[in-house]
Formats: structure tokens, sequence, C-alpha cells
């Protein structure tokens, strides 16, 4: 029995990671490039030969307050999956990362908001 759900729940994380991310941009931080392999599984298809592509990285600072700086990524993505045809999608995303000291760990600072998804991809 525990190896029934041992494989279940291998079978699970395994399906519910299937897609890649490529990118050669630097995101400053190594836990923004973890957060967005995350949050891509919301425009991923499913499918386990999906890849989505960093082909560009901007970054732009806000001064909240005295001292207060929150950083915008704007990260320009194409996907492709190549299952019966060529499914590509081209997205571009934006990742806030709020200046706060208050965080018990980085990435609950960080949101993610979706700007372009060319073929509604994202839910």
């Amino acid at each position: 029995m525990k190896k029934v759900i041992l494989s279940l729940v291998m079978l699970l994380s395994l399906q519910a990671q299937a897609h890649t991310l490529i990118s050669n941009h630097k995101f400053g931080e190594v836990e923004i490039e973890k957060y967005l392999d995350a949050k891509l599984a919301k425009c991923s298809l499913g499918y386990a030969d999906e890849v989505f592509t960093v082909t560009n990285v901007q970054t732009r600072e806000h001064r909240v307050d005295q001292g207060i700086i929150d950083v915008y990524y704007t990260v320009t993505l194409k996907y492709e999956s190549v299952r019966n045809d060529v499914i590509q999608n081209d997205l571009v995303v934006e990742i806030l990362d709020a200046d706060f000291d208050n965080w018990r760990e980085y990435s609950e600072k960080l949101s993610f908001e979706v700007v372009k998804d060319e073929n509604s991809f994202c839910r």
C-alpha cells in the first residue's frame, strides 16, 4: 500500500512540474527564477515536452519611501510544446520584488502578474 501511495505522489509531482524553464538572463536573486518557474504552471498546458524560454528581462526600480525600493522584473517568454503540432505562445509577466524585511521566506514578498498572454493559456 505504501508503494502505491508513493508512486501516486511521485506521478502527481512529475505531472505538476511538466515544463522546463530556459534562461540565460540574470535575475539578481536565484529565488526569483525559482518563483517564476513555479508560477509558470498557471500558463502551462500540462504536456511533458513544454519549454518556456526567457527572451528578455527588464528591471525597473520604484522608490516607495525613505530608502524603500521595490524592483519590478518584466520577463518576456516564448512557450513551445511539440505535441501533435507545434503549440506556441508569447508571454510577458511582471514580478514585483517588494522591499520588505519582515518576511520569513524570500518568496513571500514576491508577486506575479501576467501582462500579455497571446493565446490565453494562463489561468
